[in-house]
């Protein structure tokens, strides 16, 4: 099962966002990203928050529309961004789509955003954060070792340790090789690798990463 969830950041609507709510299974706003969705003609299947900033006629165009509402628990103990993960593992997702994780003034929102796809209580589903043209995964050595994006040629790959090393990395159908190299946090090595082919991406031994993918030319194979 499929979940997308709209976070309140910035939201472009790039054939690659379209796509994932497209097929999604279940659509989740939490709190603002229910204007996000509004601004692109769409409405979620469920919002949940606090509702601190949510247009006053935002909420009024989803009550009318009869959308789940689902208030937020502990507010001062998690972020609608974490409520709204929870929702979707709880609702039967195995795969969620997370957008609107950065914000022109939040960045602690939006690094907080990034670090969620590493919380243990969501090491069984597969998180996938869109922004525009680019998309990330996280790769755990002992859980999820690899990752293969599809794209074209010249796209940028990247990969971004945050474990305090990275073990065994080894780059799938990628410009620059690297062969069972090790890479420390901080670690630039990885950074803007290219696709040589449709097909590409990194697999590691041991640690835990950011993979990347952006579609440098802005449309979808």
């Amino acid at each position: 099962m499929k979940a997308v969830l709209v976070l309140s950041g910035e939201v472009a609507g790039t054939a690659l966002l379209r796509r994932h709510l497209d097929t999604a299974d279940l659509v989740i706003a939490a709190d603002g990203g229910a204007a996000r969705l509004q601004a692109l003609g769409r409405l979620p299947d469920v919002l949940v928050g606090d509702l601190d900033s949510l247009p006053a006629s935002a909420l009024a165009t989803l009550q009318e529309a009869n959308v789940e509402l689902v208030t937020h628990p502990n507010p001062e103990q998690q972020t609608d961004g974490m409520v709204g993960l929870l929702l979707a593992r709880q609702r039967g997702a195995d795969e969620i789509v997370m957008v609107g994780v950065q914000s022109a003034d939040r960045l602690d929102h939006g690094f907080a955003n990034l670090m969620y796809l590493s919380a243990q209580e969501l090491h069984d589903v597969r998180i996938t954060v869109v922004s525009d043209w680019s998309e990330g995964v996280l790769l755990r050595g002992n859980g999820a070792p690899s990752v293969r994006f599809q794209g074209a040629p010249g796209d940028y790959v990247s990969l971004v340790p945050i474990s305090d090393e990275v073990c065994g990395v080894d780059t799938i159908g990628l410009r620059y090789p690297l062969r069972a190299a090790a890479l420390a946090r901080g670690a630039s090595s990885a950074l803007s690798n290219e696709l040589v082919g449709e097909e590409g991406g990194f697999a590691i031994g041991e640690g835990v990463a950011f993979a990347f993918h952006h579609f440098r030319q802005g449309q979808l194979p």
